[in-house]
C-alpha cells in the first residue's frame, strides 16, 4: 500500500478558518476490470477554496467546458469530445492552468492507494481484519486530512467526498466508526456528499485520484 501527505505548502496552512478536505475514488476490489484502488484529495482552508473556485471557473470558460472530469479528458470523450483529440498543445495548457491554480491554493495533496492483486492473495481472515482495499484507503486518507490539524488542537476538519463512490455505505460506516471508537474522529467536522460537476473541489480531487 502506497499512501500519505503527497505535497504540502506551510506558508498556505497558517489561516484561522475551517479546513477542508474534498475526496475522490477510484477502483473496486470485486472488480476484475481493476488494478488498483485509491482516494485522491486535497485540503485548504475554506477561503482558499473560494478562490480557487473562481480561477478554476475562468479556465473551464475560457476552454469552453463546463467541468473537469479526467476520464473523459484522458480519452478525449464526453465533454473532451470535440476539439480535443490529438490537440496537445490545447490539452497541455488546459491541464497545466488548472494544475497552477492548484499549487496557488492547495495546502495539501493527499492519497491513498491499494494493489487489489495484493489485498487478493490475503488469507480470508487477514481480508476480513483489514476489510476492504476501499476502508484501508479512507484509513490514510483520513489520517493525513487530521494531520493538517496538528498546530490547530481545537479545530476540526470538514470531509467532503464525491457521490460518485461506489462504496457510499462503506465510507459512511467508516466515518460513524470513527467518530465513536477512535481518536481520529475527535478531529473531524461534518461529512458530507457532493457532486463533482458542480463542487469545483471535487472535480481537483478527480485530478489527483487518476494521476495517482
Amino acid at each position: 500500500m502506497k499512501e500519505g501527505v503527497l505535497g504540502t505548502n506551510s506558508q498556505r496552512g497558517a489561516s484561522d478558518s475551517m479546513l477542508q478536505a474534498y475526496f475522490d475514488d477510484s477502483g473496486h476490489s470485486h472488480d476484475p476490470n481493476e488494478t488498483v484502488c485509491c482516494i485522491g484529495g486535497c485540503v485548504s482552508p475554506a477561503e482558499a477554496w473560494d478562490q480557487l473556485k473562481q480561477e478554476w471557473v475562468s479556465v473551464l470558460e475560457e476552454f469552453r467546458v463546463p467541468f473537469l472530469h479526467m476520464r473523459e479528458f484522458a480519452h478525449s470523450t464526453g465533454v473532451f469530445k470535440d476539439g480535443w483529440k490529438g490537440d496537445e498543445p490545447k490539452r497541455k495548457a488546459f491541464l497545466s492552468a488548472l494544475m497552477d491554480i492548484m499549487d496557488r491554493h492547495v495546502m495539501s495533496v493527499i492519497g491513498a492507494t491499494v494493489l487489489i492483486a495484493d489485498f487478493i492473495r490475503l488469507s480470508p481472515q487477514q481480508q476480513d481484519q483489514m476489510g476492504d482495499t476501499h476502508f484501508m484507503c479512507l484509513q490514510d486518507v483520513f489520517h493525513g486530512a487530521t494531520v493538517q490539524l496538528h498546530d490547530k488542537p481545537d479545530e476540526k476538519i470538514d470531509i467532503i467526498f464525491s457521490n460518485q463512490t461506489k462504496h457510499k455505505a462503506l465510507t459512511e460506516t467508516f466515518c460513524e466508526i470513527c467518530r465513536e471508537r477512535t481518536t481520529l474522529g475527535n478531529r473531524l467536522g461534518p461529512f458530507t456528499w457532493a457532486e463533482p460537476k458542480s463542487a469545483i473541489p471535487l472535480q481537483v480531487a478527480d485530478l489527483v485520484a487518476f494521476e495517482i
